[in-house]
C-alpha cells in the first residue's frame, strides 16, 4: 500500500476535506494492491459524501476481502437507514451485532429500525436489551418514552 497517499487521505478525511481525501484514497487504492485499508477508507468517504452506489461497491469489495468485517456492516446499515430502508438496515445491524455483541448501541439502532417497520414487539425487545445494560441513559429514556407515547396513536391508525 502506498502509505503516504493513504495517510494523507486519512488525515484529510479526519479534517472533513472529503473531496481531497477521496483523491488521495483513490491513489492509495490504485497503488495498494487492493489492501483492505484503502478500500475501507474509500467506502467510508463515499458514504460520508452521500455517494451510496460507490460506497456500496467498496463495502461489497471489503466484505469479500474480509468476511465478517463489522465496520462494513455498520456503515451499510447506516446507509440503508439514510435511504429509509429499515429492513435492509436490520439485516446489516444483525450481522454487525452477531460479531460485536458488546456494541450495545446497536440494540437501540435495531429497536428503531424495527419500530420504523411497525414491528413493535421486536422493537421493544431490542429496546429492553439496551435498557438492561444502560438503565440510566437519560437520552435513551426520553427516546423510549416518546416511542411508547406514539404507540397508541400508531395502533389506532393501523386498525382504523
Amino acid at each position: 500500500m502506498a502509505l503516504n497517499t493513504y495517510a494523507a487521505s486519512f488525515y484529510l478525511f479526519t479534517l472533513g476535506a472529503y473531496g481531497k481525501a477521496l483523491t488521495y484514497a483513490e491513489k492509495a487504492y490504485a497503488n495498494g494492491g487492493r489492501e483492505p485499508e484503502p478500500v475501507s477508507l474509500l467506502a467510508i468517504i463515499h458514504f460520508e459524501m452521500g455517494h451510496d452506489a460507490e460506497a456500496l461497491r467498496y463495502f461489497t469489495e471489503l466484505e469479500a476481502m474480509q468476511p465478517g468485517y463489522g465496520h462494513a456492516y455498520a456503515y451499510r446499515a447506516r446507509m440503508y437507514e439514510r435511504q429509509h430502508k429499515p429492513a435492509e438496515a436490520v439485516l446489516y445491524w444483525q450481522k454487525y451485532v452477531a460479531g460485536h455483541p458488546e456494541e450495545i448501541r446497536v440494540y437501540w439502532q435495531l429497536g428503531d429500525n424495527y419500530w420504523n417497520m411497525q414491528q413493535y414487539d421486536e422493537a421493544c425487545g431490542w429496546y429492553e436489551k439496551y435498557y438492561a445494560v444502560q438503565p440510566e441513559n437519560i437520552v435513551f429514556l426520553l427516546h423510549l418514552a416518546n416511542r411508547y407515547r406514539e404507540l397508541p396513536a400508531m395502533q389506532r391508525r393501523m386498525n382504523g
